[in-house]
C-alpha cells in the first residue's frame, strides 16, 4: 500500500513517534502479530460513521480517469484549471478533462507539488525542493533543508516558500532562492506557536487569500492560521468521530480551498471528503468512506493502526470542482456540486 511505504520510509529514516507519545504505532509487525487482540471495549467501531446521511451529500462524482502512475502521491491544481499529479519519479500534466498535456522526469519520487503563475511547478522531494519551468527544466532548487527533512508540502506567496517538514514537525521558510530563513511551529519551541503533532507522514499547508498560512496539525485535528513570520493567529477544528470532527491519530491529512474561501479536507483511516466555510463550520459532503474505499475491513484497521489507510490529497479548481488523488485506484476523481432541486 501506498501509505504504508511512505510510513516505512519516514519511520525507517529514524523519524520516530516517541515525541508524540504516539510509540504504539511504531512496533515492528512481528510484534503486532504476536500482540492478543484488543479487548472490544477498546477497539473503534466505525460502523455507524461508514454511511453518509443523503442529506449531507452535497456533491457527485462526475468523471474520473487513470493516472498511469504506480504510487501517485501528490496533487495540485494550475492556472487554467490543468491538474497536476506526482508520483513515481514523474509530475504529470492534465487539462480538466484527463487529457495528458506534458510529463516532467525527477531525480526522485515528489512528495509535493506548488505550481507558479508561469507555468512552472516547484516539487518537493525528500530534503529540498526544484522548481521546472513549463517545459520540464530544471531552474533552480533549495539548499539541503536540514536533518531529518522529510517534506510533504509546498506553498508560496511572493518571494516566500514555506515547506512543511513532517520529519522534524515543523514549517520551513525560505527565500525564492532556496536559502532557508526561519522555522517555527515545533513542539516545546520558544516562538509562541501551539507546536505541531504530526504522528504520520502527512503534513499540509497552504497560503490563504486571507492574507495568512493555513497549515494542519493533524495530530490535534485541527487547521491553523499563521502570519508569513511564524505567529499564530487562530484555528479550527475538533476531536470527534461525527461527520462535523476530525478522528484518529492524525487528520485532516490534507486540504484545499475553494474560489468562495471554503475549505474541503480529507481524511485517512475513515476516508471522508468534506466542506467547511470560511471559519470553519462544517457545511457539507463531498464524498463519504462508501464511495471511496472499496475494503472496508482495511479501512476499519485504520482506525486503530496508523500503518494501515490512503491518505487522499485534495484540490479545488476555479469552477468550484472538488478534485481528488484516489491513491487506492491511482485516478483522479473530479466532485461537483449537485444541482438544487426546484
Amino acid at each position: 500500500m501506498n501509505e504504508k511505504m511512505y510510513r516505512r520510509e519516514f519511520i525507517g529514516a529514524g523519524l520516530g513517534l516517541a515525541a508524540t507519545g504516539l510509540v504504539g504505532c511504531d512496533q515492528s509487525e512481528r510484534q503486532r502479530a504476536e500482540r492478543p487482540p484488543l479487548d472490544e471495549r477498546f477497539t473503534y467501531d466505525i460502523s455507524k460513521y461508514e454511511r453518509t446521511d443523503p442529506a449531507l451529500l452535497h456533491y457527485e462524482e462526475k468523471a474520473q480517469f487513470s493516472t498511469d502512475l504506480e504510487e501517485p502521491k501528490c496533487l495540485a491544481v494550475a492556472a487554467g484549471d490543468t491538474i497536476l499529479v506526482g508520483g513515481d519519479r514523474l509530475v504529470k500534466t492534465f487539462d480538466r478533462d484527463g487529457k495528458l498535456l506534458a510529463t516532467i522526469r525527477l531525480p526522485e519520487k515528489p512528495l509535493a507539488l506548488d505550481p507558479l503563475d508561469d507555468g512552472a511547478v516547484r516539487v518537493g522531494l525528500r530534503e529540498r525542493w526544484e522548481t521546472y519551468d513549463k517545459h520540464g527544466v530544471p531552474t533552480a532548487s533549495s539548499e539541503p533543508l536540514g536533518d531529518r527533512v522529510y517534506i510533504t508540502a509546498l506553498a508560496h506567496t511572493g518571494p516566500l516558500v514555506f515547506v512543511a517538514d513532517a520529519g522534524n514537525r515543523e514549517v520551513i521558510r525560505c527565500g525564492a532562492d532556496g536559502k532557508v530563513l526561519s522555522r517555527f511551529g515545533k513542539v516545546g519551541a520558544k516562538d509562541g506557536t501551539p507546536g505541531f503533532v504530526v504522528p504520520s507522514p502527512y503534513f499540509d499547508l497552504s497560503v490563504g487569500p486571507e492574507g495568512v498560512l493555513w497549515v494542519a496539525n493533524p495530530g490535534k485535528h485541527r487547521v491553523e492560521a499563521y502570519t508569513f513570520d511564524g505567529r499564530y493567529e487562530t484555528g479550527w477544528g475538533e476531536t470527534a468521530m461525527n461527520v462535523e470532527g476530525f478522528c484518529g491519530c492524525c487528520n485532516p491529512v490534507y486540504f484545499a480551498r475553494l474560489p468562495d474561501g471554503r475549505f474541503v479536507t480529507s481524511e485517512k483511516g475513515l476516508n471522508r471528503v468534506k466542506v467547511y466555510d470560511v471559519k470553519g463550520k462544517f457545511e457539507s459532503v463531498v464524498a463519504g468512506p462508501e464511495h471511496l474505499v472499496k475494503d472496508r475491513d482495511l479501512a476499519r484497521k485504520a482506525c486503530t493502526n496508523c500503518q494501515v489507510g490512503f491518505g487522499m490529497p485534495v484540490a479545488a479548481d476555479s469552477r468550484g470542482r472538488v478534485v481528488v488523488l484516489d491513491t487506492a485506484t491511482r485516478a483522479v476523481r473530479i466532485f461537483v456540486p449537485k444541482e438544487k432541486k426546484g
